[in-house]
């Protein structure tokens, strides 16, 4: 007969052999699992050995384009020395952009005998979030500082003063006009000197400039608040004696390309009027800058690189 003591027993042991498969089942469940991991991770630590190896050609490759592109530019008076000779050349850049572009591309227009003039920075003052701003009205002698109408009557005011500077004979003796001192007076613009002595207060005297317009994808002025207006309204009458530039560099390099030369190449009115540069951090680039500036003085005008909207990498032959 089943008593009491027999069912104590029976369950005692079905739950003893519960335990015993349990432990025994997760043993060897941690021994399978642990030497999968260990698998996974040995798996892992080989993939992160090559992807440092692959990063570190990559790396050196960078570095020797690098490397290459600087002795091009260094001997590059052979190739574009005489070029634009006695052209005085003008650099106007959006901060935050590429420095190292801008110091090749000063480099290349002296090797091509360029008078440069220096680099006219956008600093953020003239940004459209800026606010009310009394003293650029005052300099524009407008009867309102608010920021959209002072900005408007500025972009028509530069525009006019660097398309006489360009009209006028390299022989000129026009003196500066005082807008570009009062802009940089007032920390609107910055100056940065090209050497040899050269102040800002001789900027757009005498004629025959001619400019680059360079940008970037992040600027602290927005293409659209000041140099893509400035640019539209000098070429309202006709070809503009512009080469908009912009380097590709950093991790979005190629998807940021032609952030601000695309705004030109997509408009209807500015890609016939305008040459564009969308490689300057190539030697290709840099060339195709100075050659594109020599081509201003034909009614020739072209986009080049190797983005998109791009005709060519570089000017054909005159």
């Amino acid at each position: 007969m089943i008593n009491i003591r027999y069912h104590i027993v029976s369950l005692t042991a079905v739950f003893l052999s519960l335990a015993i498969g349990v432990a025994m089942g997760t043993g060897f469940l941690n021994k399978a699992t642990v030497s999968q991991l260990k698998k996974q991770i040995a798996g892992a630590e080989k993939g992160i050995t090559q992807a440092n190896q692959d990063r570190a050609a990559a790396q050196s490759q960078v570095k020797r384009f690098e490397a290459s592109d600087a002795a091009l530019v260094a001997g590059s008076a052979a190739l574009v020395g005489g070029k634009l000779e006695r052209i005085p050349v003008l650099v106007i850049a959006n901060e935050n952009i590429d420095e190292d572009s801008l110091d090749q591309l000063k480099t290349m227009l002296q090797n091509a005998d360029a008078d440069v003039r220096g680099i006219l920075t956008v600093t953020d003052r003239l940004r459209l979030d800026a606010g009310d701003d009394s003293g650029l009205a005052d300099i524009l002698g407008t009867s309102t500082t608010s920021r959209p109408v002072v900005q408007s009557v500025l972009t028509t005011a530069f525009s006019d003063v660097l398309n006489q500077a360009a009209d006028r004979a390299v022989d000129s003796k026009a003196p500066a006009p005082a807008l570009v001192q009062q802009l940089i007076s007032g920390k609107y613009l910055a100056f940065q000197s090209p050497g040899d002595g050269v102040d800002s207060t001789s900027l757009l005297a005498g004629g025959g400039y001619r400019y680059v317009f360079a940008s970037g994808p992040d600027p602290r002025v927005p293409d659209e608040e000041f140099l893509l207006p400035v640019l539209a309204t000098m070429a309202t009458k006709g070809p503009a004696p512009v080469v908009a530039v912009s380097a590709a560099v950093g991790t979005e390099a190629e998807a940021t390309r032609t952030t601000w030369v695309g705004a030109i190449r997509d408009d209807t009115d500015l890609r016939n009027e305008v040459s564009t540069v969308d490689d300057l951090e190539r030697f290709t680039g840099l060339l195709t800058t100075v050659l594109a500036l020599d081509d201003l003085g034909t009614a020739t005008r072209g986009h080049y690189g190797i983005g998109t909207g791009s005709q060519s990498e570089l000017p054909a032959p005159s």
